[in-house]
């Protein structure tokens, strides 16, 4: 048996930031609706796909169904219970967002091309862009992923594991950073700023620490708002 009985454990063994059995498990609600969400944009996504098969729209796909995941695990951690089950299912969260986030720099660099920004059009810029994709990807699986060490936490009715000691995910701001820039330069070529915008939501969500009783929520909660953003931008791009 994997599972353990939540009544057998220790409360020292179980970093909990918030005490929810006399409550409403708010969180599980709140997670709910970001699965919901991002579920409703992988859709809104895969529709835009099938009438413009584009290398963009199919990255973008493959993160929304990593989000949909990360979400959806953390929403029925509780019925799972603490185990090797729970636990694994949480590395592959990470594993996910680990393998998956920086394909939003090719996504990125796709966008430049519907815009078509003069100076994109060189031979070397996919390229380049693919190089760090897999560059990013190398530095989170050797600096992150293969030594990862999770615990199990709860909050406001949630159950999932995190990481004992939290990571600085410079990847991923990277990513956010270059997002940024490149969405400014579609809001200055197409009157477009909702990828910039997106960008910068996530980036001020992502520096509320989790620690914070609203914390992981809103690092969750940003991630819809940047998905919105993303596959908002391709639409318009594509029209």
């Amino acid at each position: 048996m994997n599972q353990i009985d939540m009544n057998q454990i220790d409360t020292n063994q179980i970093d909990t930031l918030k005490d929810t059995q006399s409550e409403l498990p708010i969180g599980k609600i709140i997670y709910l609706g970001y699965t919901l969400a991002h579920l409703a944009m992988l859709l809104w996504a895969a529709k835009l796909f099938a009438s413009i098969p584009t290398l963009s729209l199919a990255l973008l796909i493959l993160v929304l169904a990593g989000l949909v995941y990360d979400n959806f695990i953390i929403f029925i951690g509780d019925r799972l219970q603490l185990g090797t089950t729970l636990e694994k299912l949480n590395q592959g969260r990470y594993w996910c967002h680990g393998l998956l986030s920086p394909l939003l720099l090719i996504v990125a660099v796709q966008m430049l091309h519907f815009a078509q920004v003069s100076w994109d059009r060189t031979p070397w810029s996919d390229g380049l862009a693919w190089s760090l994709t897999c560059i990013l990807m190398g530095v989170e699986v050797v600096t992150r992923m293969v030594k990862l060490n999770l615990k199990p936490v709860q909050f406001a009715g949630t159950l999932r594991y995190k990481e004992v000691v939290p990571s600085r995910e410079l990847p991923v701001i990277l990513v956010i950073l270059l997002l940024g820039a490149i969405g400014a330069i579609v809001w200055q070529r197409l009157d477009w700023p909702w990828l910039l915008g997106g960008a910068a939501v996530m980036m001020l969500g992502s520096a509320v620490p989790t620690t914070t009783k609203a914390g992981p929520s809103i690092g969750s909660g940003v991630e819809v708002i940047l998905a919105w953003s993303l596959v908002a931008t391709l639409f318009v791009l594509g029209r």
